[in-house]
């Protein structure tokens, strides 16, 4: 099958993004604890699907251009799997508040700034382990790819 490796983890992104959208939805007190910035911004959970099924879309029609180097594929599938790391991140801090919900009151207590900083430790995830990240993309990447040694 062509674009195997490539296809899986679009497929694996579109569902972590309804499962993150999901399981941030069940918990009541999104509205006060979400820090996405576009959902700060408008207030709405819309624009967000709108610009996740967009992006999706997009990777896909940049990935299946004619001239796409297989370098730039790889680029991509890496973006994805990237996108896929924060996503599963993202879907843990929703669960642990299911799981141990907090109350409307004391949501609403919580300002932007501390919320953001709550959350920034996901960043710092994100860029000190590249390297697992690059090893998961190249795995993917060499189901789609012959990868030949020039020794």
């Amino acid at each position: 099958m062509r674009d195997k490796g490539f296809k899986i983890i679009l497929i694996v992104n579109l569902l972590l993004f309804f499962i993150d959208f999901t399981t941030t939805m069940l918990n009541p007190t999104y509205i006060y604890l979400e820090v996405n910035p576009l959902y700060r911004a408008t207030g709405s959970m819309l624009p967000i699907i709108g610009l996740n099924l967009l992006l999706f879309w997009l990777i896909q029609k940049l990935y299946y251009r004619v001239k796409s180097s297989p370098a730039t594929r790889f680029a991509w599938i890496n973006f994805l799997v990237t996108l896929a790391s924060a996503r599963l991140l993202a879907i843990h801090t929703a669960i642990k508040l299911l799981q141990n919900p907090i109350t409307m009151e004391k949501a609403q207590q919580i300002s932007t700034s501390t919320s953001v900083a709550q959350t920034q430790w996901v960043y710092i995830i994100l860029t000190t382990i590249p390297y697992f990240i690059g090893i998961i993309s190249y795995f993917f990447f060499k189901l789609d790819h012959k990868i030949e040694r020039f020794i």
